[in-house]
C-alpha cells in the first residue's frame, strides 16, 4: 500500500532536520526516500523517480545547486517539483536555486505546515502539468495518426503559417506554401476558385469549411487534400490539411475490385446488378 504513496526524495546533510522532515511527511502521507548530499541526492532521485525534491543549499561533496541541475539532466520533458531549503535572508541563494531548476524554496527554520502546503500546491501543479502532457501526446498521436499538419492565416501580413512537423507530413509541397494564393496555385485549376472563396468567407463572415481538393506536385502527380478552416472575429482563419491520396486510392481499388473478376479483369455480376438498377 506504501507505494502508492507519492514519495518525496528529502536531501540534506544534517541528520536531526533530516529525521524532522521525514517524521513530518510521513505523519502527512508521504513516503521519504533520504539522501545526505547532493551526490546522494541524484542517486536516489535516478533509483526512485519521487514525485517531489526537497533539497538544501549548502551540503558537503555537492551543494543543492548542483545536485538540482543534476536531476535536471536526467529528465526529458517532465520537470519533477524541486523546493530548495535556504537560509531565510538568503536571497543570493534563492536566485541560484532557481537558475539551477528549482521551482520553490522555503526558509530555514522550517516551518512543517507551511512546508506541507507548499508541498500540497507544488505536487497539484504538477499533476496538472502531466496530465496535460498526456492530453497533448494523445493528441499529437491522434494528429500523427490521422495525417494532419496545422496551418493559421495571419490577415495583418496575409501570410500562412504553419506547424513545425507539417513539411514531413506533406513532403511532396516543399516548400510549404506561404500565401492563400501560393497554396491555391498548387490546386488544379478546375478547383483553385473554390478554395480561394472558402478561405475569404471564412476571413469576412467567420465561417468554416471543408474541402477536397485535387492537388500537383512539382513533378504533376496528383495527390488529394482535405483542406478544413475557421475563421474568428480576428478575421484569422485556423485550419488542417489531410493528405487523402493513398486512401482514396485505396477506396477506388476496392471498388475496382468489388465490381470486377480478380482474375480476368472483367465485369461481374455486381456491376450488371447495379447497372440493371441504374436503368431499370
Amino acid at each position: 500500500m506504501s507505494e502508492q504513496l507519492p514519495v518525496i526524495l528529502v536531501v540534506e546533510d544534517a541528520a536531526p532536520i533530516r529525521m524532522l522532515l521525514k517524521a513530518g511527511l510521513t505523519k502527512a502521507g508521504y513516503r521519504v526516500v533520504e539522501a545526505a548530499n547532493g551526490r546522494e541526492g541524484i542517486a536516489a532521485f535516478s533509483q526512485h523517480r519521487p514525485q517531489l525534491v526537497l533539497m538544501d543549499v549548502n551540503m558537503p561533496e555537492m551543494d543543492g545547486f548542483e545536485s538540482c541541475r543534476g536531476i535536471r539532466a536526467l529528465e526529458t520533458a517532465y520537470r519533477t517539483p524541486v523546493v530548495m531549503l535556504t537560509g531565510s535572508d538568503d536571497i543570493d541563494s534563492i536566485n541560484q536555486a532557481f537558475e539551477a531548476g528549482a521551482t520553490d524554496f522555503i526558509a530555514k527554520p522550517i516551518n512543517l505546515p507551511l512546508l506541507l502546503q507548499r508541498i500540497r500546491y507544488a505536487l497539484r501543479d504538477a499533476e496538472r502539468e502531466a496530465t496535460l502532457r498526456r492530453v497533448q501526446q494523445q493528441q499529437n498521436n491522434a494528429r500523427k495518426l490521422a495525417g494532419l499538419a496545422y496551418w493559421e492565416l495571419d490577415p495583418a501580413n496575409g501570410q500562412i503559417q504553419w506547424t513545425s512537423e507539417a513539411g514531413k507530413m506533406l513532403p511532396w509541397m516543399e516548400p510549404l506554401p506561404l500565401t492563400p494564393r501560393s497554396l491555391s496555385e498548387m490546386v488544379v485549376p478546375g478547383e483553385r476558385k473554390r478554395l480561394q472563396d472558402s478561405i475569404q468567407h471564412a476571413v469576412d463572415n467567420r465561417l468554416s469549411f471543408d474541402i477536397e481538393l485535387q492537388c500537383l506536385d512539382a513533378e504533376q502527380c496528383e495527390h488529394v487534400l482535405r483542406i478544413v478552416g475557421q475563421g474568428d472575429a480576428d478575421k484569422r482563419v485556423f485550419g488542417a490539411v489531410q493528405d487523402l491520396t493513398q486512401q482514396r486510392s485505396l477506396e477506388r481499388q476496392a471498388n475496382y475490385l468489388y465490381y470486377h473478376d480478380s482474375v480476368t479483369g472483367l465485369p461481374n455480376r455486381a456491376l450488371f446488378l447495379q447497372s440493371l438498377a441504374e436503368f431499370g
